[in-house]
């Protein structure tokens, strides 16, 4: 599984044509699976995928990464499967809420079946947190530094973490990077 593949293309220029190797992204279907049982299956770059899984069991609410008891990557003829292990009660008040997710995206409402599921009230997040806007407004390019697969394919998006205080252009602690942004982080 490697986030990227070279093929030999051809590019066309004032001069002419000339042959050239170029690195495209690669995406696949991963299924996210709870103790046996697939809960989505969406389209990603094939790297991060444990932190993508545990994020993924996070924001739907359903797991916290310490709730987590083993994650599990297999690759298969047809995709990958990632494998969350939870504790029983868990797995069981999932079940109650499970839908099936399979797109062509992984924006999180594919299988919605009403609005509601779809605008699920989400916690209340503690405050004392602020960015100033030197911050803000470096904090893309201090992401910039983070896309290892990007420089490579200019063809993927990045999500990250920022820790406020550092000064304009610092504090990235976590990046990750995906065809598509919303599965990157």
């Amino acid at each position: 599984m490697k986030p990227s593949r070279s093929i030999s293309a051809v590019a066309f220029g004032p001069d002419g044509t000339r042959d050239v190797a170029r690195s495209l992204p690669e995406e696949l279907p991963v299924a996210v699976s709870v103790n046996g049982s697939t809960q989505a299956v969406m389209m990603c770059s094939p790297g991060d995928l444990e932190d993508f899984a545990v994020g993924f069991a996070f924001t739907e609410g359903f797991a916290r990464p310490d709730q987590i008891e083993r994650v599990e990557i297999v690759e298969l003829e047809v995709g990958v499967e990632a494998r969350l292990w939870v504790a029983d009660e868990i797995a069981d008040a999932l079940g109650a809420r499970r839908r099936v997710m399979m797109g062509p995206v992984g924006c999180g409402l594919c299988g919605i079946d009403s609005l509601e599921q779809a605008l699920r009230d989400l916690p209340v997040l503690p405050g004392g947190g602020s960015v100033g806007y030197g911050e803000a407004a470096h904090g893309p390019m201090a992401l910039r530094a983070h896309q290892p697969l990007h420089d490579l394919t200019h063809a993927v998006h990045a999500a990250g973490f920022m820790v406020p205080g550092q000064g304009p252009g610092q504090g990235i602690v976590l990046a990750r990077e995906d065809v598509g942004r919303h599965n990157a982080l």
